[in-house]
């Protein structure tokens, strides 16, 4: 299908998924993600690939690799931490805590050129604390990320956190509360913003130099 799209001169393709990372797993033939993306990767043409959503949990150095080494993949991961807390991310059930998101993360940086950095956050998660929204901004602040998608919390029939048997979902945070939480992720962004944004303006001054220099000679 992407050679087709490809030969037919389409220029961009998104692969979507909830989780990219368990494609292949039930095939006859097991293939991972990061194998399928970079056979996609093969097809000349003009074109980028991109895809979401990869789960921290799954995310692998091959995935991380496969984007690094390829030559239509974009330099872009999108990468839902949910919270910067162990206590939070283990009531959610995310099964991958700080320290490990933070490693996926700094090899992502090691490894992938000018890597651009997204993200899903939930604010206001049952039992949730504003010291463990805390944890959340420091996270935003570490990482600097490129652009952050903030969502506030709201309750989904069936799931345990919806639950008001279960005493660990019991305790929900004022709403007033979690609105004005909700409006500190973005504005954490804003210096990392102006640091990337700064970096393009001097790599683009760059080019531009190079260019001239060569045109003279």
């Amino acid at each position: 299908e992407a050679r087709d799209m490809i030969s037919s001169g389409y220029k961009d393709i998104t692969l979507l998924g909830q989780n990219v990372n368990s494609y292949g797993k039930t095939l006859q033939t097991p293939v991972t993600f990061a194998q399928l993306i970079s056979e996609i990767d093969q097809n000349d043409g003009e074109y980028w690939l991109r895809f979401m959503t990869s789960h921290p949990k799954d995310c692998s150095k091959e995935l991380i690799d496969a984007i690094a080494n390829s030559r239509h993949i974009s330099k872009h991961l999108h990468l839902p931490f949910q919270s910067g807390s162990d206590r939070i991310l283990k009531a959610m059930n995310r099964r991958y805590d700080r320290k490990k998101y933070l490693e996926t993360i700094a090899y992502a940086k090691e490894k992938i050129d000018g890597v651009s950095l997204t993200s899903d956050i939930i604010v206001g998660f049952p039992g949730e604390t504003y010291e463990d929204f805390k944890e959340t901004l420091s996270l935003i602040r570490e990482v600097e990320f490129t652009s952050l998608f903030t969502f506030i919390y709201s309750p989904r029939v069936g799931t345990p956190a919806a639950s008001e048997s279960c005493s660990t979902f019991r305790r929900k945070s004022p709403r007033s509360a979690v609105r004005q939480w909700s409006d500190r992720p973005s504005a954490c962004l804003s210096r990392a913003k102006r640091k990337r944004q700064a970096s393009l303006t001097r790599a683009q001054a760059e080019t531009s130099s190079s260019s001239l220099t060569a045109t003279r000679h």
